[in-house]
């Protein structure tokens, strides 16, 4: 889908995931209606949070986040933020 993001990120102590998304949407709002892409509200009041329970899980998570774009667009050989040999740590 072209309306939504994935992000898989490790906060650091002490910090929500509801300041986490505040930031984001914030920081990201700004930029890309400064550059004109989309006007503002760019982003829907509520965010969904899933934490994972371990390095499998966290595997299985990126691994879906990395594909995703494949999936939705297929042809994808030069798109830069698709990795083919990411291994979980």
């Amino acid at each position: 889908m072209d309306d939504h993001v994935h992000i898989l990120l490790r906060p650091a102590d002490g910090v929500s995931a509801k300041e986490l998304a505040q930031r984001w949407k914030s920081i990201s709002s700004r930029r890309i209606t400064k550059e004109g892409f989309r006007r503002a509200p760019l982003w829907q009041a509520e965010y969904f949070d899933r934490w994972m329970g371990g390095s499998d899980q966290t595997g299985v998570c990126a691994r879906y986040i990395l594909d995703n774009p494949r999936r939705r667009w297929h042809q994808l050989d030069d798109y830069r933020w698709v990795v083919d040999n990411w291994s979980a740590p």
